[in-house]
């Protein structure tokens, strides 16, 4: 399927994860991974990257997009064709060169969660 949409567009521009972010601490093996309050699986629901594991004739680069609310960074994959490399490295330049990342990350003001051992 991943080739047919390739026939009609050089790449694809897809997020890396279906969430900004997992919380710190948890082990998702162990507790279940709630989003939207529905049960998810950790590996196979939430990594977007999987797929393109298992097409990997289809050179993959990711880059930053910009930030969540709470300041993580957030990733975007660059998909292209089978064996193009150089036109993923040119749209991941040309989103560079458009909106260049930080070399140093912004303070975002980190609070507690109420209730939490810090509190």
């Amino acid at each position: 399927r991943i080739d047919r949409v390739l026939l009609e567009h050089d790449a694809l521009l897809c997020p890396v994860m279906a969430v900004p972010a997992l919380a710190a601490g948890v082990d998702h093996t162990v507790e279940p991974l709630l989003v939207d309050g529905v049960q998810r699986d950790s590996f196979h629901d939430i990594h977007l990257s999987e797929v393109f594991n298992v097409a990997n004739r289809c050179p993959v680069l990711t880059v930053p997009a910009g930030r969540g609310a709470s300041g993580v960074p957030i990733g975007v994959q660059i998909v292209a064709r089978g064996y193009d490399d150089a036109t993923a490295f040119a749209i991941g330049g040309a989103l560079e060169q458009a909106h260049p990342w930080p070399l140093v990350a912004p303070h975002f003001d980190v609070r507690p969660v109420s209730g939490s051992a810090s509190d």
